[in-house]
């Protein structure tokens, strides 16, 4: 199975898509019965396979993955794990919604926010996050080259 995972991602990266996608739902199809729908491996493959539908521009039908597994770990009482939230994260990135992919992550990561809008041309929203993330830190917060840039941002 996990041979068959990083062969779809060897194809996704090569730029064979359709190729990545079914190897892995090979993957899937294989994993199921020894992992079951709640496993961490069926997390895993479904974030690849979201993310690889995602690179074909279907980003709706790779969305519409993530929730179905997200359904079946709540049923289980299990919550979304990180692969299910990386692959969320990385397909609202490509499908261009920056505010989905800003607010998946952690509520403590607004530098990581701030460079996230300061690379689409968002300046006034990168201050402001970063203005925010600054206000949070102690003032002998040792200064580290991210915070630098945040306290250069805020001055600009």
């Amino acid at each position: 199975m996990e041979g068959r995972s990083q062969l779809g991602d060897a194809l996704l990266a090569a730029g064979h898509a359709a190729a990545a996608e079914a190897m892995l739902r090979r993957s899937m199809e294989l994993a199921l019965p020894s992992s079951g729908r709640q496993g961490r491996m069926m997390n895993f493959l479904v974030g690849r396979l979201a993310i690889t539908v995602a690179a074909q521009g279907r980003h709706a039908q790779a969305e519409a993955l993530l929730g179905e597994q997200a359904s079946a770990m709540g049923a289980s009482g299990a919550d979304a794990d990180d692969h299910l939230i990386q692959a969320r994260l990385r397909i609202a990135w490509m499908a261009g919604d920056v505010d989905a992919a800003a607010a998946l992550l952690p509520a403590d990561s607004s530098l990581d926010q701030a460079d996230i809008l300061l690379a689409l041309g968002r300046p006034a929203d990168a201050r402001a996050r970063a203005s925010a993330a600054l206000a949070d830190l102690p003032d002998q917060a040792p200064a580290s080259p991210r915070i630098a840039r945040a306290r250069r941002l805020t001055r600009a």
